[in-house]
């Protein structure tokens, strides 16, 4: 009898920074994943279809990155985000809700780290007996995932 192996999941991700260095950062650093790249928010909207997660940067002169995950979650309200920003700081004093209950990275961040979280989010996203409940994947989790928690500062 021969066991059938079930061929991996390729995740789609949509990657968003008006910073092209980033976006090519992004790119050499995540090979194994189907990448859609976008410059600005309004051509994330567009090419945002059948995404599995989202990296943005928070600050882009369009919009804010919460508000283009807001639109993308139009479509689809189970898409996973991750948030990358160089004002951490300021968000971690004024902590919104979007800010304490989603995945994000201080820039400038190690790729080790970036990977490690992406996968989370990619595993959370296709585990289908995964939780959406925050204790799963959220703050109290932070320490499962060594230095590339959510809110982690992966400068290091």
């Amino acid at each position: 009898m021969t066991a059938l192996v079930a061929a991996p999941i390729r995740s789609r991700i949509l990657i968003v920074d008006d910073d092209t260095s980033i976006l090519r950062l992004a790119a050499r650093a995540l090979p194994d994943y189907e990448l859609v790249l976008a410059h600005f928010p309004a051509e994330a909207v567009a090419l945002g279809q059948g995404v599995d997660l989202v990296i943005t940067d928070y600050m882009m002169p369009e919009m804010t990155g919460d508000t283009l995950v807001g639109y993308l979650r139009e479509r689809n309200p189970r898409l996973k985000a991750l948030f990358i920003t160089a004002h951490a700081d300021i968000l971690d004093g004024e902590r919104p809700a979007w800010w304490t209950a989603e995945a994000h990275l201080a820039k400038p961040f190690s790729v080790g780290g970036f990977r490690r979280l992406v996968e989370a989010l990619v595993v959370e996203r296709f585990d289908e007996a995964a939780s959406p409940d925050p204790e799963t994947f959220g703050p109290a989790a932070w320490g499962q995932l060594g230095d590339a928690g959510w809110g982690a500062d992966l400068r290091h």
